[in-house]
């Protein structure tokens, strides 16, 4: 192949003509230069070597030419030449290189040798015979065909040599052919079928294209020899007929042999072309006979394609080739009927093909079919050649361009994108059409009327979640330009930049709003940023990160693209939104996009070194820090990409780019977002290959040595790469720590995989070390053993790049990761891991194994283990990856048949013990990294041996545990006498004495719980093998060469029968197994099974899944009672079963499988109960099966033809009697609802997305069978709904509903539409008086969408009728509620009709409704008509309360309903039983319509605002808790709204956008503009005293609680101290009360969040106490504080926690008045503790702190650098004021990490997980604080005077701290019970407690003294002792872990210990030679235990901390 880099030389090709290669060695004797190089190339093995080769001998030809004229030394060349061209393969460069030289040589040359060569040769070729029934020869005809195209490939001799030759090559390609479509069938396998279509289809595209480019010459030939011609046209007509009669043949090969005839026929019919056409195809449009046809052409019988005698596919495809082929003047000439051939019987035979597509193929050639008529009569307008009568008939508001738009109309909205584009192309040649047929009539002023009309349509009635919508403009824009449509509707522009938002939509908006603004170039450019460029500034600064996102990727890069100016105006415009005060993250992110998309576009200039300061003389670079920094995600990618992204990927790095890169990568190693670890990796990647080709680039130009300067500046570069790079491998190898967090733990062994790939293979040039960067110099064996252990890692992402970086690490020999002696006990782990009981173990057994075997030596430990087991002979296997693998794999095979053998005797044991299932994955694994296409046939028999072994063990084992995986028991199949108690008395099962010793054993190993798990432990293993087993053999099919029994020459290292037998095997899983898990991943290995077989050649094997599938299709219509079918409510294995067949078979072919299975289980769907042939088990799997497919993406549009059938099979099982066959159709309905109308977008079924929906005209055309089926099911289901004497529920009906509820009418409909949704409506007002309630509800959704606006009128109309005027009436409620519910709907429609319309309705309903008011009074007892009612008046009087023509009428109506309300609040309560049905909905009612109205009234009615307060604290007095819900819910809108402080993105007041759902245009209410209403909310201090008297008397339902809380913490008097004065701390303690009284979480957090306002208040109230303490009520609440912001906590308390931290930062942080104490210090501690949680909106909160403290951090910074910055503010703040307790809270904060671990946790469950703050990382944290902790430390002055040589300082006295225990140091340091802690603040201390006061000790800490000094070090020496002292305690606990042992290296975790003692005994720290032993005996009896024990992870960090606090103080 052209693409492999070695090829076969050229002399092995076939074709190459041995005569003509003996002449030319003849002529190399003869020292011919020429032709000894022409032997060269025929032995040229690489390609480059050809290429060179080919192109010096063809220049040397050349050249001896035009020297001597002569053909000496050059015939024999030219020859061969000739006959490589001809033999070499299509796509090989040579080809075309010999093509182009020939023609560039001399005429003479090319008339007198190289033609004659050419044309003797392809006639000699064409003499090659063409064998039947011969597959092997196929490829040699093939050849020859291409040859012929590639003569006719843009080669002027290739052509010349054909219009010779034609008559010869079109005999030759017809004989092809007829051979190809002789070979053809239906049971050779579809890859072969493919093959030969293929072949085929370019046999007939040759063809054509000799007669299209020697049509001349064809003629004057045929017409000489006469009845050749005739037999020659004959057969290929005749051959391309029956490819139009064959099926499943191509449809592009359809299409070209549609062209083919046609071709013929023109050649042949010349003139009269079209008329015969017209006589023989569309004889059913004749109307007289205009020519004679031809006899040859009537004996081929012509009308046989016809419409009626071919197929929709063949038939549109033959119209196709028509439209291809024949002349435009020809078809649209007016004939002797005065019709026209392409208007008038072409475009209506196509039109009417429409009805009749159904499946995606048809509908595609149709699409097609009709744009190419569009498009060539176009461009036949536009050559002037049309006459007048033509162009009369196209105008737009004809006949014929109405046709197709409404073809346009009903496909412009199609689910294949395809048909979609078509459509708008068919549009656009519409359009162009119509212009050109109306501009000669049109004055320069006239305005196109039909052009208008249908811009206005689209723009105001056609909604914009139709995608149609948006091409349909782009053409309108495109032929009249922007400011056309501006004109016409001049808010299009902003319409369509708000759609971006929609992730389905943006590209479709872009694309207009592309077309928009570069049609509107022509006017000025101040105007023309105005209009297109400020709007999207405004997006890109806004707060819709999607929206923003969509924006930079779609029309970004577009504006740009119009001038350079525009960049330098979009940071103008951004720059001035952020002085107005707009989001300073937001302004941000639009400039770093604005920047980003620039620089990869180019437009940047490059970095000036000199610019330290400014970005590319942009924007400065501490605003790109900045935005590194920022907490938005977004806008830290896209500084990241910024830097990182380059249009010249070899531009030098510059040293800022760099710096900020460091600065960026270590803060975002850990990211708890998986796309944002995506998008950070695929950055790095990017720079890295970047700085690698910059590299290249630098190292080139030091070589050339151009310039000194340049020189220098390269190496200045390229050692600036070397440190980055150096830098970046130590950071992620130093952040690959024990206890980090997997998203770190991901990102940096991606980042090592990339830097090894990258620059892991490069070596380094030897005297240019300090400028070449070496990876392998960087990985130390420590590293080493890091990435080993990561091979124990729980997510098998990380093992794979570890595995990958350390196989790296091997090849690189000076670098030897492990001795052979580690090698042996790794291995010795893997095989005890690969028979482990965790699931886990055998991945990481998996993993070693296959570092294992890239390891040399491992050759020899697998001999060893071979020769441990005496079974295993296996001699002869090399050293080799082959034979390492196989012998590793015999060592696996033979482990699990051991533990077979024990399985068979025994499942218990085996689950307990030997669980089969690890060592199967095991060898699952290192199968799949054999590539058998490369092993030696010497190895073959060995591996046949293997597979076969294998293959009977899982088998075996199948057997073995398929009784548990198929029986029914969840639990696996144990016996209940089994069971005692709490488990399983397994020991009471075990019969042996062996078993009982086993099960003991395991027991021991385990702990005691093994027992209690065991149906646990029995089911993992048993369906996890079942698992492994498909898998393994799905993989072995798939990958395994298997033997052809039919040739000798493909052997395998499998046969067929051994398929057959896996194949067997699935069936057992899928058709008997009911445990899904099992089912399931048996189906993923099938499904690798089927996908090899039906692309197998062997016959054998291709036919075996037709076979199993109509085997299965017979046993289910059987319904054998004997069957082994599953029979369960979802048919369990058998949907997977039949998925696997059909989905897999290739969709070149048809799919007549999957065709037939769907006919036939849509036929046991549809057949009715009872009749013959139907049977419930039939139908349920019917409808399974059916379920399964109609949801499988993998069959795209295939299932398209069978929507119709399926969503009649699942309407119609709903009528069952029988459950099971209902509740399958249940399932089906929701898949068919999802296949037809798309994923479902929004919870709520009430507020169903456009998206979801769609209109009336498209379903129906999709779908026309079902427009009556639905009809018919509606007029049964209503037609007794209303009979009073039962109630009636038709099953159908819901589904029926459900349907229609999803369609809407199309503004594009018109009156002839054959489906109108009219005919639905009088069925769903019946819908109105079922008296079921779900019913009426649904009815009344279904309503809205079916009513169009012409029809709205009438229809409310006949509602309105239906309601009683009076109560006298008899009276039927459920029919009001029905009747209401659809009016209510119908309203809504109101405000997007026209106003006529609209007056229309309101003087027609207006009398009627005032005559029924009688509804929303007492009169009518029913609560839930009377709501409805209320609601419909408060429509009626909102929509029309501003019109003129009523303002008679609505006032009254106004005050009528005011009246009503006003009554119903006086007396809520009072008048109604609790337990009437809906009287909280109507509670919600009532109260909401009485505050919308009571704002809204007229100025005369208008109260006052006493009256309106009054109101207000009725409602809020009100003893129906729904009331008061409503009156705090809309008091909390308000105030959301009008707050000035609240923070536009404060999560605090987005908590909780659901608990208004309920409520009554609650938005609308607090929409209002009345100063009223904002200024009672806002300034009553007497509501607001009512609302805290609410807090501390009244409230106690939770919901109004809640809420009631939200507004008080809204409420701007609450910030006043003045008006809660002497209430605060009662309000507190009352707030405390509350949150111990409740549990629920939403009332917490709304408490936390209202108690932050009362801080303030507080903090005053203690400052000013002279006692200087802090009050009980703050100590209470910083206690809360502390319990509640803990991980256990739900993320809404937490989040509340950080707010109110945030909200009073700089009272609680810098505790300015010192009123707090420790108090203080324990807020750090929540802060500090709330930045590490997993919740990102509690980060992000508590990250905003820092913009409290730090008023020159300007936009909100990322939680890991927060806390960063906010440790160096508290070390910095309280390190100056109080420098003891600083130290002690830091070093409690390094003690407290990791306290809540348990060591040693034996917990053996297999699946539970803990809860676990899964992102915090102590050893980072720890990190942080040793930095600050050193910068504290180096504040302290030197001490000047050591203390004496034994004793410490007088001023710290050791019984002051051992409370009198110990009388000197050594006793302290010796004492068992160790060291007393320092002072500190625990969470558990009652704060309600007197704070004790500190030691004096701690005070003296500020005064700048040396004993201050000593003594605050003596105590720093203790506490590392007391945590030195932890660290021994912890480590004795621990158990021996065999596998770290393996290869970890003792010595280097104990690092961290001997710092300690290296520390404790400096000189410069003044201790005693005492404590210095003390501390030494600690360090030696720690190393003592680490001898023998290793730590596990936990106490690596443990380790870490102590290594971190042993160098602070060695710095000292």
């Amino acid at each position: 192949m052209a693409s492999e880099k070695h090829t076969l030389p050229i002399e092995e090709l076939r074709y190459i003509r041995s005569g003509i290669l003996q002449r030319v060695q003849d002529e190399a004797t003869k020292d011919n230069t020429i032709s000894r190089c022409v032997l060269e190339l025929l032995k040229c093995r690489e390609q480059k070597e050809q290429i060179a080769t080919l192109k010096k001998i063809l220049n040397d030809v050349k050249e001896h030419w035009n020297q001597s004229k002569s053909e000496q030394n050059i015939l024999g060349p030219i020859q061969l030449l000739t006959n490589i061209y001809l033999a070499l393969n299509t796509k090989h460069p040579g080809k075309r290189i010999i093509a182009s030289s020939f023609q560039g040589y001399p005429d003479d040359l090319q008339s007198d040798l190289v033609l004659p060569q050419l044309a003797g040769q392809v006639t000699e070729i064409l003499q090659h015979p063409i064998r039947r029934n011969d597959h092997s020869c196929h490829d040699d005809t093939r050849h020859i065909i291409d040859i012929l195209a590639c003569l006719l490939d843009n080669f002027r001799l290739g052509e010349e040599c054909l219009q010779a030759l034609c008559v010869d090559s079109l005999m030759y390609l017809a004989g092809a052919f007829e051979v190809y479509l002789g070979d053809y069938s239906t049971n050779l396998s579809p890859v072969q079928q493919n093959e030969i279509m293929f072949h085929c289809l370019v046999t007939v595209q040759t063809a054509n294209r000799i007669i299209q480019k020697c049509s001349e010459s064809l003629e004057v030939k045929l017409s000489a020899v006469g009845e050749e011609n005739q037999e020659l046209a004959r057969r290929f007509v005749q051959f391309s007929m029956k490819v139009l009669h064959t099926e499943n043949f191509l449809n592009d090969c359809k299409s070209t042999c549609g062209m083919n005839i046609t071709l013929i026929l023109k050649l042949t019919c010349k003139e009269t072309t079209v008329p015969v056409i017209v006589q023989t195809i569309f004889s059913n449009k004749l109307s007289i006979k205009e020519a004679p046809i031809p006899v040859w052409l009537v004996q081929v019988n012509l009308s046989q394609l016809n419409v009626k005698n071919t197929t929709l596919t063949s038939y549109l495809c033959l119209c196709h080739g028509l439209l291809s082929v024949l002349d435009m003047e020809d078809m649209a000439a007016d004939r002797k009927d005065n019709s026209c051939f392409l208007l008038d019987v072409l475009l209506p035979e196509i039109m009417d093909l429409n009805t009749r597509c159904c499946d995606v193929g048809s509908k595609l050639l149709l699409s097609k079919a009709i744009f190419q008529l569009a498009q060539r009569t176009c461009h036949f307008l536009q050559s002037g050649k049309a006459h007048e009568s033509f162009l009369l008939r196209l105008r737009g508001d004809g006949d014929v361009l109405q046709k197709i738009l409404n073809f346009v109309w009903t496909t412009w909205e199609d689910t294949v994108d395809v048909i979609r584009l078509t459509s708008k192309d068919i549009f656009d040649c519409l359009i162009s059409i119509h212009l050109q047929a109306v501009s000669s009539r049109l004055g320069a002023n006239d305005e196109d009327e039909f052009l208008r009309k249908l811009a206005l349509s689209l723009c105001q009635e056609v909604s914009w979640s139709c995608k149609g919508k948006y091409n349909t403009l782009s053409s309108l824009v495109s032929h009249l330009g922007s400011r056309w449509l501006l004109k016409l509707h001049p808010g299009i522009a902003s319409e369509v930049i708000d759609q971006i938002q929609e992730q389905t939509l943006a590209c479709y908006a872009s694309d207009l709003y592309e077309k928009l603004f570069t049609k509107d170039m022509d006017i000025d450019r101040a105007t023309w940023m105005t209009t297109w460029v400020d709007s999207v500034v405004n997006i890109l600064c806004g707060n819709s990160k999607l929206q923003k996102k969509l924006t930079q990727e779609y029309i970004l890069p577009k504006l740009l693209k119009c001038g350079k100016d525009t960049l330098h105006y979009m940071i103008q415009r951004i720059s001035s939104i952020t002085e107005q005060g707009k989001s300073p993250d937001g302004h941000l992110g639009a400039l770093i996009m604005c920047l980003r998309r620039a620089r990869a576009m180019g437009l940047l200039k490059n970095q000036s070194q000199d610019q330290s300061d400014m970005w590319f003389g942009l924007v400065e670079v501490k605003l790109i820090h900045g935005a590194l920094s920022s907490s938005d995600d977004q806008v830290r990618l896209d500084a990241f990409g910024l830097l990182c992204e380059n249009q010249r990927t070899t531009e030098p790095v510059s040293e800022v780019e760099l710096r900020l890169i460091e600065f960026f990568i270590p803060y975002n190693l850990n990211s708890q977002s998986p796309a944002f670890r995506q998008y950070f990796l695929s950055h790095v990647r990017k720079f890295l290959s970047r700085m690698s080709e910059s590299m290249i680039a630098l190292r080139r130009d030091i070589a050339c040595k151009q310039s000194t300067s340049s020189a220098e500046t390269a190496a200045k570069f390229l050692k600036s790469y070397k440190a980055f790079l150096s830098w970046l491998t130590r950071t992620l190898l130093s952040s690959l720590y024990p206890g980090s967090a997997f998203g770190r733990r991901t990102t940096c062994l991606a980042t090592l995989l990339f830097i090894t790939d990258i620059f892991g293979s490069s070596a380094v040039v030897q005297g240019k070390e300090d400028l070449e960067f070496d990876l392998y110099e960087e990985i130390q064996s420590s590293e080493v053993q890091t990435l080993l252990e990561f091979l124990s890692d729980t997510f098998e992402e990380n093992k794979q790049e570890a595995v990958k970086i350390l196989v790296a690490c091997t090849m690189h020999k000076e670098l030897r990761i492990m001795s052979k002696r580690q090698m042996e006990a790794l291995f010795d782990v893997a095989l005890k891991l690969s028979g482990s009981t965790k699931p886990q173990d055998c991945t990481t057994a998996a993993y070693l194994f296959r570092l294992l075997l890239h390891q040399d030596d491992c050759y020899e430990i697998l001999q060893s283990q071979v020769n441990k087991e005496n079974k295993l002979p296996l001699p002869g296997i090399t050293n080799s990856n082959f034979g390492r693998r196989l012998l590793l794999l015999w060592i696996l095979l033979k482990y699990l048949q051991d533990q077979r053998v024990v399985a068979e005797k025994n499942l218990l044991i085996a689950a307990a013990n030997r669980p089969l299932y690890s060592t199967i994955h095991c060898i699952r694994y290192i199968l799949s990294d054999v590539d058998y296409r490369k092993m030696e046939k010497a190895d073959e028999q060995d591996w046949r041996d293997f597979l076969l072994a294998l293959l009977n063990e899982c088998f075996a084992i199948a057997r073995v545990v398929s009784p548990v995986v198929h029986n029914s028991s969840p639990e696996g199949n144990i016996p209940v006498e089994a069971i005692r108690g709490s488990g399983l008395d397994v020991i009471s099962l075990l019969t042996e004495e062996l078993d009982v010793q086993l099960m003991l054993d395991a027991e021991e190993v385990k702990g005691t719980q093994t027992v209690m798990l065991m149906p646990e432990y029995l089911v993992v293993c048993c369906w996890r093998s079942i698992k492994e087993i498909s898998l393994l053999l799905g993989q072995i099919s798939y990958d395994v060469p298997i033997s052809d029994p039919e040739r000798a020459d493909m052997t395998g290292l499998i046969d067929c029968q051994q398929i057959v037998s896996i194949g067997e095997y699935f069936q057992n899983q899928l058709l008997e197994s009911k445990h899904r898990g099992a089912f399931e991943l048996a189906y993923a290995g099938f499904v690798k099974m089927t996908e090899m077989l039906w692309k197998s050649y062997i016959s054998v094997l291709h036919h075996l899944p037709s076979e199993w599938l109509r085997k299965m299709m017979s046993d289910i219509k059987s319904d054998d009672p004997g069957s082994r079918l599953c029979a369960t409510r979802r048919s369990a294995g058998i949907p997977f079963y039949v998925q696997a067949l059909v989905t897999t078979e290739p969709t070149s072919t048809g799919r007549m499988c999957f065709r037939e299975a769907m006919e036939e289980l849509l036929t046991l769907s549809l057949t009715p109960e009872g009749s013959v042939g139907s049977t419930v088990n039939a139908k349920v799997h019917a409808l399974n099966i059916l379920r399964a497919l109609y949801r499988d993406t993998r069959l795209g549009e295939d299932v398209t033809p069978y929507i119709t059938d399926g969503l009649k099979a699942a309407i119609l099982g709903f009528k069952s009697l029988l459950w099971a066959v209902r509740n399958s159709a249940t399932l089906l309905l929701g898949a068919m609802m999802t296949r037809i109308f798309g994923v479902k977008r929004s919870k709520d079924e009430s507020s169903l997305s456009r998206k979801n929906c769609q209109t009336g005209r498209s379903f129906f055309h999709r779908h026309p069978v079902l427009y009556q089926f639905l009809l018919e099911q509606i007029t049964e289901a209503t037609q007794n709904i209303s009979e009073k004497e039962k109630l009636h529920l038709h099953p159908a009906l819901y589904p029926v509903l459900m349907v229609l509820g999803r369609l809407f009418p199309s503004p594009m409909e018109g009156t002839d539409s054959s489906f109108q949704l009219a005919a639905f409506i009088p069925h769903i007002i019946r819908c109105a008086l079922s008296p079921v309630f779900k019913i009426r509800v649904m009815a009344a959704r279904a309503m809205q969408p079916l009513v169009d606006k012409d029809q709205l009128t009438s229809v409310f109309c006949t509602l309105i009728d239906l309601l009683p005027k009076s109560v006298k009436t008899t009276v039927i409620q459920s029919h009001i509620h029905g009747t209401l519910l659809q009016m209510k709907h119908l309203l809504k429609l109101v405000p997007n009709v026209s106003i006529a319309t609209k007056q229309e309705l309101g003087q027609k309903i207006l009398p009627a409704w005032r005559d029924r008011l009688w509804l929303i009074t007492r009169d009518n007892a029913c609560v839930v008509t009377r709501k409805e009612a209320m609601e419909v008046s408060e429509r009626i009087i909102s929509l029309y309360i501003s019109s003129s023509d009523l303002e008679t009428s609505m006032p009254l109506l106004l005050d009528f309903l005011f009246t009503t309300l006003s009554e119903e609040i006086g007396c809520l309560g009072s008048l109604y039983s609790l337990h009437t049905p809906g009287l909280s909905e109507f509670y919600v009612t009532v109260a909401s319509l009485y505050l919308k109205l009571l704002f809204s009234l007229p100025r005369h009615h208008k109260l006052s605002v006493t009256e309106l307060e009054s109101s207000m604290q009725t409602l809020l007095k009100s003893s129906e808790y729904e009331v008061r819900k409503v009156i705090l819910a809309v008091m909390k809108e308000v105030l959301r709204k009008r707050k000035p402080v609240i923070d536009a993105d404060d999560v605090s007041m987005d908590a909780d956008t659901d608990d208004n759902e309920d409520l009554l245009d609650l938005k609308e209410i607090s929409d209002f503009e009345e100063k009223d209403l904002v200024h009672l909310i806002f300034s009553s201090e007497n509501i607001y005293k009512h609302l805290i008297q609410m807090i501390l008397h009244n409230e106690t339902h939770h919901e109004c609680l809640v809420q009631l809380l939200k507004v008080l913490q809204l409420h701007p008097l609450s910030s006043h101290t003045a008006v809660l004065q002497g209430q605060a701390e009662q309000v507190m303690m009352r707030l405390l009360d509350i949150i111990q009284e409740n549990s629920r979480d939403e009332i917490c957090a709304a408490v936390i969040h209202f108690s932050g306002c009362l801080v303030q208040t507080l903090y005053d109230s203690a400052a000013l106490d002279e006692d200087g303490g802090s009050s009980v009520a703050m100590e209470m609440w910083i206690s809360m504080l502390c319990n509640h912001s803990s991980s256990e906590r739900c993320p809404d308390i937490q989040l509340a926690c950080a707010a109110v931290i945030r909200q009073n930062a700089r009272i609680l942080l810098y505790n300015p008045a010192q009123c707090l104490g420790q108090l203080n210090f324990t807020v750090w501690q929540i802060l500090v503790d709330l930045l590490q949680e997993d919740d990102l909106e509690v980060k992000a909160m508590a990250s905003d702190v820092l913009l409290s403290l730090d008023i020159s951090i300007t936009g909100s910074v990322q939680p890991l650098c927060a806390l960063d910055l906010l440790i160096g503010h508290f070390v910095s703040y309280h390190g100056n004021r109080n420098m003891t307790e600083c130290m002690k809270t830091l070093l409690e904060w390094i003690e407290d990490t990791g306290d809540d671990v348990h060591v040693g946790d034996s917990s053996e469950r297999l699946f539970d997980k803990g809860e676990m703050n899964t992102y915090r990382e102590d050893v980072g944290f720890i990190r942080l604080i040793v930095k600050h902790i050193n910068q504290l430390l180096a504040t302290i002055p030197p001490i000047t005077k050591p203390f004496p040589p034994s004793s410490p300082p007088a001023s710290l006295n050791v019984r002051e701290w051992g409370d009198g225990k110990f009388e000197t140091w050594e006793g302290a340091m010796s004492s068992e019970e160790g060291l007393p802690e320092l002072p500190r603040c625990r969470e558990e201390e009652d704060f309600t407690s007197e704070s004790q006061p500190l030691e004096q000790e701690d005070e003296v800490a500020l005064e700048p003294s040396v004993f201050a000094t000593e003594n605050f070090l003596h105590s720093l020496g203790l506490e590392l002792c007391r945590l030195l002292r932890a660290q021994g305690q912890k480590l004795d606990r621990m158990s021996n872990l065999e596998f770290k042992a393996a290869f970890l290296n003792p010595p280097a975790y104990s690092r961290g210990l001997i710092e300690i003692y290296k520390t404790l005994v400096l000189v410069n720290l003044g201790l005693d030679a005492p404590f210095a032993t003390s501390c030494k005996q600690e360090c030696q009896d720690v190393l003592l235990l680490m001898k023998d024990k290793i730590s596990n992870d936990r106490f690596q960090n443990d380790l870490l901390i102590s290594e971190a606090l042993g160098n602070i103080c060695v710095s000292k």
